[in-house]
C-alpha cells in the first residue's frame, strides 16, 4: 500500500509524455522524462521526491517504478485515471498503425522494442494486480487487440495469443448480448462481426503459433486469410509446402511474390533457380553453389557468412575469416538474441543455429557429426535450422572426411523430407572408398524409396546385394531393408 497526494493539473500535463510529440525520442530519455514528471507531481513531503534523482540516472529503476506509479494514479486519482487509460491505449494504437503501414524500420518511440517491452510489462503488472486485489482500484480498459500485436512484435508469442483471445472474447460477448448467436467457432463468429479484424487476428494467432512451434494449430486459426493470395502464400510457407508456393507464384506471376518464390526454391534445394530468380545478390544460394564471384557484403548475416566461407575457399588469411565471423556473430546477437523473448524457447533456435553455422566456419574441417543429444542433430523437425549447418560442413570438410559427412548429412536430410538436398549431399559418392560407397548406395536406395520411386529403389538395392567384399553390417542392413520393402 503506497499513496500520496498528487497535483491533478500537473499530472495531466505529465501524462502527455506517455505519447510524446517528438516520436524520435530515445527510450532512455522517454522513460526518464515520463517517470520523473509523474514523481514531480507528488507531494513534496513524500518519499517519492527522493526517487527523482535515482530515476533520472537509472533507466532500469525508472522502468520498475512506472507500473507502481500508474497503479497509484488509478487507485487514488479519479480525475486523471481516464486520461491514463486513454494514453496507454493511444500508445498501443499508434504502434499498431505504424506496423500496419509496414514501416517496421521506423525510428519512432512507438516502434522501439525496449519501450514497447516496458509497456507490455506495465500492462502485465496491472492485470496481475487487478486479479489479485479486492480493493476498489479502477481497472484499465484496454484494446487487447493492439496489445497483442505489440506482444508479437516483441516476440512474446504466448502473451500475444493471450491478449488476442481476451480481445476476441470481449468482442464476441458484446455481439452475443445483442444477437444471441448459434453454435459456431469463435473465429467464425468474429468474421461475421468484422471480417477485416478477423483476418488480422487470424494472421496474428497464426504467426504466433508458428513461432512457438505449434504449426498444427494453424488449422484452428480460421480460414479468412486463405481468401487472399498473400494469405495463401503465407499459409503454404508455414506448412512448408514449397511446391505449392512455387505453383502459386507461377499462377500469379507478380513480382511482389518474388521473395516467396526465391525462398521456396531455396528451401526445396533448388539453389541455382533461386539465385536466378532473385532480384538481388542471394548470398545464401551463392555459398551453397560455391559461387565466389559476388562482392563481399557486410550489411547482413548472409553476406558476412558468405564472405567468411569465401575467405576460406580462396585461401585468404585466418584473420580475414575471423573478422567476418566476429562481425556476423555481433549481427546475430544485436538483431536476434537481443530481442528474443525467453518465454518462447523456439525463438532462440534460429539465432543459435546461425551461431552454430559460424562455428563450423572456424572449426578445423573433418570432424564428423556427433551422435549425442545435441538439438541440431537430433531434432530434424527443425530442418530449416539444421540445413545451413550441414551445408557449411559439407562445403568446408576436407576430402578425407567428406564421404562420412555426406552420408550423415544425407540421412538427416532424408529423415527431414528434404529429398533433393539429400541427393545433393550424395553427389560424388562413386568416388568414395568401397565400404563407404556401398553405404552411400544403400542410403540412396532408401532416399529413392521414400521419394516415391519404389522400382528404382529396389533396383539399386538388388544391384548392391550382388556386390562382393561388402561390409557385413552394410550387407545385413541392405537385406533387412529389402525384406521390409517386400513385406
Amino acid at each position: 500500500n503506497y499513496s500520496c497526494e498528487t497535483d491533478s493539473i500537473k499530472l495531466t500535463a505529465s501524462l502527455s509524455n506517455w505519447c510524446p510529440k517528438d516520436e524520435e525520442i530515445s527510450h532512455e530519455k522517454w522513460i526518464r522524462m515520463l517517470v520523473v514528471s509523474i514523481l514531480e507531481c507528488c507531494d513534496r513531503s513524500s518519499f517519492f521526491n527522493c526517487l527523482i534523482p535515482i530515476a533520472e540516472s537509472q533507466v532500469d529503476v525508472a522502468e520498475g517504478l512506472l507500473p507502481y506509479l500508474a497503479k497509484m494514479i488509478l487507485k487514488y486519482n479519479d480525475r486523471c485515471s481516464p486520461l491514463l487509460n486513454h494514453k496507454v491505449n493511444k500508445f498501443f494504437e499508434k504502434h499498431y498503425r505504424i506496423k500496419q503501414k509496414g514501416d517496421t524500420h521506423s525510428t519512432s518511440i512507438y516502434m522501439d522494442r525496449a519501450t514497447v517491452q516496458s509497456m507490455l510489462s506495465f500492462v502485465n503488472f496491472c492485470r496481475l494486480t487487478e486479479l489479485s486485489s479486492n480493493e476498489g482500484t479502477q481497472q484499465l480498459s484496454l484494446n487487447y487487440f493492439h496489445v497483442g500485436s505489440a506482444a508479437k512484435y516483441c516476440n512474446a508469442f504466448f502473451t500475444a495469443i493471450l491478449y488476442s483471445e481476451l480481445w476476441m472474447d470481449s468482442e464476441l460477448r458484446e455481439y452475443a448480448d445483442s444477437k444471441g448467436y448459434s453454435i459456431t467457432s469463435p473465429l467464425e463468429k468474429l468474421s461475421d462481426v468484422s471480417k477485416t479484424d478477423a483476418q488480422v487476428l487470424q494472421s496474428l494467432l497464426w504467426e504466433s503459433y508458428e513461432k512457438i512451434g505449434e504449426n498444427d494449430a494453424v488449422h484452428g486459426c480460421g480460414d479468412v486469410h486463405i481468401a487472399t493470395a498473400q494469405g495463401r502464400m503465407k499459409f503454404y510457407v508455414q506448412m512448408k509446402n514449397w511446391s505449392q508456393v512455387i505453383n502459386e507464384c507461377e499462377l500469379l506471376r507478380d513480382d511482389i511474390y518474388n521473395d516467396y518464390l526465391v525462398y521456396a526454391l531455396r528451401m526445396s534445394g533448388k539453389y541455382k533457380m533461386a539465385a536466378e530468380q532473385s532480384k538481388k545478390h542471394d548470398y545464401e544460394c551463392a555459398w551453397r553453389l560455391s559461387n565466389w564471384t559476388l562482392e563481399a557484403n557486410e550489411d547482413d548475416y548472409s553476406g558476412l557468412l558468405y564472405s567468411a566461407i569465401m575467405s576460406i575457399r580462396t585461401e585468404s588469411s585466418n584473420e580475414t575469416r575471423d573478422l567476418y565471423v566476429n562481425k556476423a556473430r555481433d549481427f546475430v546477437v544485436d538483431n536476434y538474441l537481443a530481442h528474443a523473448s525467453l518465454e518462447v524457447a523456439n525463438s532462440i533456435y534460429e539465432p543459435l543455429a546461425k551461431l552454430r553455422t559460424l562455428r563450423e566456419v572456424t572449426e578445423e574441417p573433418g570432424a564428423s557429426i556427433p551422435h549425442d543429444a545435441s538439438y541440431f542433430t537430433r531434432d530434424v523437425d527443425k530442418w530449416e535450422h539444421l540445413e545451413p549447418i550441414l551445408s557449411a560442413r559439407m562445403i568446408l570438410s576436407n576430402p578425407a572426411c567428406q564421404a562420412v559427412t555426406s552420408l550423415e548429412a544425407a540421412a538427416l536430410a532424408r529423415k527431414a523430407g528434404a529429398f533433393l538436398i539429400a541427393h545433393k549431399f550424395l553427389q560424388g559418392a562413386e568416388s568414395f572408398e568401397t565400404t563407404v560407397r556401398h553405404q552411400a548406395v544403400l542410403e540412396e536406395a532408401k532416399l529413392v524409396w521414400e521419394s516415391g520411386c519404389s522400382l528404382r529403389a529396389k533396383y539399386l538395392l538388388k544391384e548392391l546385394l550382388t556386390q562382393k567384399n561388402m561390409s557385413p553390417t552394410v550387407h545385413a542392413n541392405a537385406l533387412i531393408t529389402y525384406g521390409t520393402w517386400l513385406a
